[in-house]
Parts: structure tokens; sequence; C-alpha cells
């Protein structure tokens, strides 16, 4: 069954300033979950019925869902069996995953070596050279998950090598 999504707005989601919290309404299996977005709207910002007509609104909260679509779409047949519950638990570990830290080791050791004296620069320039030729030139990126996945390919390729 197919998950939709639909940006609202609430009235009794009215705050003090006079502006509404956009939500996206998640449906899935008949199941209904209102998730609270970072988007705001002023009451000229709306018709009378509380549907967003300004177009940098809607246009940001399209972008939004249609991310949030290929999320579930990636997760094919296996979203038939999931709750809405761990369906939103899933786009929230997916859209963490996507902002997490991510940097090339080698290419910030490299950076970092020009900067400093000539003897100190020369040690980091032959120290990232030597983790260049150890990855075969792939960036070495130390975000995590990424870091442990290089390494062990790298690592699995030399166990090939040697035999």
């Amino acid at each position: 069954m197919a998950t939709t999504f639909k940006a609202v707005v609430y009235a009794d989601n009215k705050r003090q300033d006079g502006t509404y919290n956009v939500k996206i309404r998640l449906t899935h299996r008949r199941q209904t979950l209102k998730l609270s977005t970072n988007i705001y709207v002023a009451s000229h910002q709306l018709t009378r019925s509380l549907k967003i007509k300004d177009q940098s609104v809607i246009d940001a909260t399209t972008q939004i869902i249609m991310r949030w679509r290929s999320i579930v779409g990636a997760l094919g047949a296996v979203a038939d069996s999931l709750t809405a519950k761990q369906i939103v638990e899933h786009i929230k570990r997916e859209e963490l995953r996507k902002q997490a830290f991510s940097l090339d080791f080698i290419e910030y050791m490299r950076k970092v070596g020009a900067q400093l004296h000539a003897g100190t620069g020369k040690n980091y320039a032959a120290t990232a050279n030597a983790l260049a030729r150890y990855t075969d030139g792939t960036p070495l990126d130390i975000s995590g998950r990424h870091l442990y996945t290089s390494m062990y390919q790298t690592e699995n390729r030399m166990s090939y090598m040697q035999i």
C-alpha cells in the first residue's frame, strides 16, 4: 500500500505571534501521523480554509515531501510490512545519516601539512601518501560507517593480493 504525504496547517497549532507550524501528514496503511517541520506561515500565506497559498512555502514543503518519498521508495516492498511509526523512524534515521559529518582524511592531512613547517609538513605528506597508496587512491572518509567499510574493502583486497 502506498505511503502518502501532504503539507497541512491546523488551526489548533496557532502560536501567540499569529503564525502556524506547517506539518507533513504521513498516511501509511490507514495510519496517520503528523510530523512538524521548521516552516512557519502567517495568516496572509494561507487561505481561509488554512490551505497554503504562498509559493515559496509550497516549494519548500514539496522539496521535503519529495525527499521523504525517495527514502520510503528505496525501501521497496519492505515498506508494506512496516507501520507508520516505523516509516517515520526510518525517515528520521536517513535524514540524520545524510547530515552526518564527512571528511576525507587524506586530503585533510595534505592541507594541514602544507600549512606547517617544512619538516613537519613533509612527515604529514609522507603519511598521507602512504594512506593513499594503501587505499589505492580512494578518499578515506572518516564519517564512521564509511571508514570501516572502505578499510574493510581494502583489507579484503590486500588479502587477495597476498595469495
